[in-house]
């Protein structure tokens, strides 16, 4: 099955696109990655995307129409331009709103929309139907990480969000959200002119400000067991006004030292050492892996720049394959729901 997973993380850094082919005999996954886009966002598009609270119900239900046009627009787009047969569109859509332990997590960009633009089937809304089966509607990525990517006792993912998954024998141990990681990192990019610190330089130009670092490491999500995710809101109403007037560069890279404790914490209490891979954007910051290594016994491995990149994409691609196909993609051990479920509605024949 050939199928285009389309990914928007919350770093706001623009549209994923990654088109995959998939066969499946039994527990065996042979894939190919044939193709992969990335489409920034217009200015007005990311503002509203980034400032959901300031809508109504109507600005909710439009942005939901619009972002499915840009999606879809982005999607005929590319494909007239490369002739890819497309089987399905998996869509992650956006998220503008996580509160799982409200029952509340929301992704903009209608599936309906953008079957009707395209004529092809489109499976979206991966999260609501876990949440509603108690579970956090993330992380869903262990499903892809133990197919796609095998041979790793974990799988880093340095995002919006820095999440892990875990592995032991290649069996599925746990996974959860970490922290945050460029929702933080761009933030204080954004106030030194750039949308994001380039190999970490900003963040090198730094001091670590014991009181902030003592502040965040000291936030109360950092004591709860998994499962547990993070959404923007936690970010924007906890952890950014903890630095106060502190500068960026100093704030970044009191970030960079925060984070880098928070994993490794992780993975130590895991076991002494073992094979990690890790991607997202994050994964191209020299300066915050060097950091991180420095810290840890654990062989972090980068894989080739469009793993790296479009890793989500490629994910929620074979996430789509598997609900089409009626089999789990979601696992309730990773997300607290109260059992595995097969995660995506439909749309189209």
């Amino acid at each position: 099955m050939r199928v285009i997973g389309v990914m928007s993380g919350s770093s706001l850094d623009g549209l994923d696109l990654a088109f995959c082919s998939f066969q499946k005999e039994g527990e065996n996954v042979n894939w190919s990655l044939d193709g992969t886009l990335a489409i920034p966002y217009p200015n007005s598009l990311r503002r509203r995307l980034g400032n959901p609270d300031s809508l109504d119900e109507a600005g909710l239900n439009k942005l939901d129409h619009d972002f499915g046009i840009f999606v879809a627009n982005s999607l005929i787009s590319w494909i007239g331009e490369t002739g890819f047969q497309v089987d399905l569109i998996a869509s992650h859509g956006h998220t503008l709103f996580h509160r799982p332990e409200k029952g509340l997590t929301l992704q903009v960009g209608d599936g309906k929309v953008i079957y009707e633009s395209t004529g092809i089937k489109v499976v979206n809304d991966f999260r609501s139907g876990d949440v509603k089966l108690g579970g956090q509607g993330a992380p869903l990525v262990p499903a892809g990480d133990h197919d796609l990517f095998p041979g790793f006792d974990a799988y880093l993912n340095l995002g919006g969000i820095t999440n892990i998954s875990f592995f032991d024998q290649g069996d599925f141990n746990e996974a959860f959200d970490i922290g945050p990681f460029n929702q933080v990192v761009n933030h204080y990019s954004r106030l030194l002119g750039s949308d994001f610190d380039h190999g970490g330089e900003f963040g090198s130009k730094g001091h670590v400000e014991q009181m902030i670092l003592e502040k965040w490491n000291s936030l109360n999500y950092y004591k709860q067991p998994g499962p547990k995710s993070l959404g923007r809101e936690w970010v924007e109403e906890i952890f950014l006004p903890s630095t106060g007037g502190v500068d960026p560069y100093s704030s970044i890279a009191t970030f960079y030292q925060h984070m880098a404790e928070q994993i490794q914490n992780v993975l130590s209490k895991k076991k002494e050492k073992g094979r990690v891979l890790v991607t997202g954007g994050g994964a191209k910051n020299h300066y915050f892996l060097d950091l991180l290594k420095g810290k840890s016994e654990w062989d972090f491995i980068v894989p080739e720049q469009r793993v790296i990149d479009f890793k989500e994409a490629i994910i929620f691609a074979y996430l789509g394959f598997l609900r089409v196909r009626g089999e789990r993609n979601i696992f309730a051990a990773a997300t607290g729901a109260s059992k595995d479920s097969i995660g995506g509605i439909i749309h189209g024949k």
